[in-house]
């Protein structure tokens, strides 16, 4: 029998921490016997009077429980750090006209390039995202490089209000 009743799957419960519940219709006027344990990706349970085991992802739960369940992770497994942007370097010149081009295709002047932080990395132009408060939560770097994948992206671990 397959569990599911929200109640019993808590996103703030410790990683492999069992916890014990009443089961519905099993443990009625008894001891605890459905035992629900926290995994990295969703909970396993079994109710040792009646057998019923399983597990039990995250589908079809809400928005909210979700997203505490990822900010549980994240903190629990140290995932939550600053982001650090690559150092500044000068371009070779076919880099320099490859960058340029690229630039003009998509419209964007040369002052906007210096408003948002944008850079010359190695092989590659570093777009810089910043919060409200200046700091930088996102990066991406577009290469100009055969031999190089074209985008690298660096998101800020543990975040709930930046969206890509």
């Amino acid at each position: 029998m397959r569990i599911t009743e929200e109640e019993y799957f808590d996103p703030g419960t410790p990683e492999g921490v069992p916890v014990r519940y009443l089961h519905k219709g099993c443990s009625d006027g008894k001891d605890p016997s459905l035992v629900v344990t926290r995994t990295s990706t969703g909970w396993k349970y079994r109710c040792h009077r009646c057998r019923s085991a399983g597990y039990r992802g995250l589908d079809g739960f809400s928005a909210s429980v979700v997203a505490s369940f990822a900010k549980q992770t994240w903190q629990k497994k140290g995932l939550v750090r600053q982001i650090t942007l690559p150092q500044q370097y000068r371009f070779s010149d076919a880099i320099e006209t490859a960058l340029q081009a690229w630039l003009m295709r998509y419209d964007i002047t040369p002052a906007e390039f210096m408003r948002y932080g944008m850079y010359r990395s190695l092989s590659r132009l570093i777009i810089p995202v910043k919060d409200s408060a200046g700091k930088v939560v996102y990066w991406q770097g577009r290469s100009f490089v055969e031999e190089q994948a074209k985008w690298v992206n660096q998101k800020q671990v543990g975040r709930e209000d930046v969206f890509f």
